[in-house]
């Protein structure tokens, strides 16, 4: 693998980066599926939000949450559980794999709650600062923003059908 140079995160090194994921993690993966949202989705897209991390991890923590979201508009930082469609953890009932997931992150979100707000509005300037987000980005700082204890859970790469077949299961 060759380095890949970031200057300014110009259009092609962006193009470069999206390259190299597209090539590690084809789109018919999890992780593949994380970098489309990502990748298409970027600061100053538009005005509602954009990913501003992904799998963050913490000390303690055997997981990684997938995605960070910022919503500007309801001015939260949301933690993202991403799974694919077919993921059949979406469908073990018995098991409840998910739903222990997602309520482990919660914990962790609540106790650490402080932490994180700072920890993301570090993120947010240091990212603003090198220049990686769009010139169009709308806000200059996260510091009127909280963060959303109940994390969400995506269901990515799925039809409205699905959805209206297998969400009374996932509930």
């Amino acid at each position: 693998i060759s380095v890949v140079q970031l200057k300014n995160f110009s259009e092609t090194a962006r193009k470069k980066i999206k390259s190299r994921i597209k090539n590690y993690y084809p789109n018919t993966s999890e992780k593949g599926l994380q970098g489309k949202y990502v990748t298409r989705n970027q600061p100053g897209m538009n005005t509602k939000g954009f990913f501003l991390d992904t799998e963050y991890a913490h000390k303690g923590v055997n997981d990684r949450m997938d995605i960070v979201w910022v919503d500007t508009a309801a001015k939260t930082i949301a933690f993202v559980e991403l799974k694919k469609f077919s993921n059949q953890e979406l469908l073990l009932t018995s098991e409840n794999f998910v739903l222990e997931q997602l309520t482990k992150y919660h914990t962790l979100i609540k106790k650490e709650k402080s932490y994180l707000l700072e920890h993301y509005q570090k993120v947010f300037r240091i990212k603003k600062i090198i220049g990686v987000f769009r010139s169009d980005l709308t806000i200059d700082s996260l510091a009127n923003f909280s963060i959303l204890e109940k994390p969400v859970l995506l269901v990515g790469d799925c039809t409205q059908a699905w959805i209206d077949e297998f969400t009374p299961a996932i509930n």
